[in-house]
């Protein structure tokens, strides 16, 4: 049986979807400065002996709830974002501009997966008890700072996405503030 031509084919993995639109996340400059922080606070960290890292601090239930929020954020978010548009310009960009739709998707789905991973290591770590050396607590604890530093400037990043889709949606349609219920508004 052939496709119909009208039909659109629909990507459900996230994992592709991320994949496809990596360099539509972030700008490189925000990459790069990423990693400088973690490099710098990695360095700080092991070469600085006046300034100290408190390890203790680093506790699971701190990420669990963090995480939680984050991901309640990014959730509200999405419904933002599905009032902003209609299911009809949601369609449209589907079918014309595909790497547009796939992009939007790509910033909830990025933010949602360093959330829920980070959710689901404090959980482990809460879980399971390993007797390891004192680096690998360090490693750890660098792995973790990373994901939620990581996580609160992809959330950071689709806010401020979100308020520029609102603005564009509000300049496509100048004609709405043209009706009479809106002239004592102005007024």
């Amino acid at each position: 049986m052939e496709k119909e031509e009208n039909t659109i084919e629909i990507k459900r993995n996230p994992f592709v979807i991320l994949w496809e639109e990596k360099e539509e996340l972030f700008p490189k400059c925000v990459w790069i400065l990423y990693g400088i922080v973690i490099a710098l606070l990695i360095f700080i960290d092991v070469f600085v002996p006046i300034i100290k890292v408190n390890y203790e601090v680093i506790l699971p239930e701190h990420f669990i709830l963090l995480s939680i929020s984050g991901i309640g954020v990014v959730s509200s978010m999405f419904m933002f974002g599905k009032e902003v548009y209609s299911k009809e310009i949601f369609a449209a960009l589907l079918k014309y501009d595909s790497k547009v739709y796939y992009g939007y998707l790509a910033d909830y789905i990025f933010a949602l997966f360093l959330w829920a991973l980070m959710l689901f290591v404090s959980v482990l770590k809460l879980i399971l008890k390993f007797e390891v050396s004192l680096v690998s607590v360090r490693i750890f604890s660098w792995i973790i700072v990373s994901i939620a530093m990581l996580s609160i400037i992809a959330t950071i990043s689709l806010v401020i996405k979100n308020m520029n889709r609102f603005s564009n949606s509000i300049a496509i349609q100048p004609d709405l503030v043209d009706t009479p219920e809106f002239e004592d508004f102005v007024e």
